[in-house]
């Protein structure tokens, strides 16, 4: 559902340089930049959840993933708390991952079925592997 209506935005609203525009008005902004955000959150979407006094920024990797989408590579996608992934999948499941975390602090990752939970420092980079757990 989410690429169908990815590919509605682009192909009914959007103009051949890729920007949703409405005469008379210049520009969309809600269009263009909800187009963007669309996509990112097809990829990755981030919350944050209170434990106690901890703080826990919790990220779900892939979640609404498109089949189309068999392949593909995202670097420096950002997460609430600051955390910035790179990732690849193909054949629609993942298969490397990073998580860097540029001020520290605590994470957890989903993918699929399996959780992953890291206490970071600021300037950590951590490879995630989902295939051990």
């Amino acid at each position: 559902m989410a690429h169908r209506r990815l590919v509605n935005l682009i192909s009914l609203t959007a103009k051949p340089n890729l920007l949703n525009e409405n005469s008379p008005s210049p520009m969309q902004i809600d269009g263009n930049l909800g187009g963007a955000a669309g996509i990112a959150e097809m990829l990755l979407q981030s919350k944050c959840r209170y434990e106690g006094t901890d703080v826990i920024h919790e990220i779900d990797l892939l979640p609404a993933l498109p089949r189309q989408w068999s392949r593909g590579r995202v670097k420096g996608l950002r997460a609430r708390g600051g955390f910035e992934l790179t990732f690849t999948w193909e054949d629609g499941k993942l298969t490397e991952a990073f998580l860097h975390s540029p001020y520290g602090g605590i994470c957890r990752i989903h993918y699929r079925d399996k959780t992953l939970q890291f206490n970071t420092d600021r300037g950590d980079t951590v490879p995630l592997d989902f295939r051990a757990r």
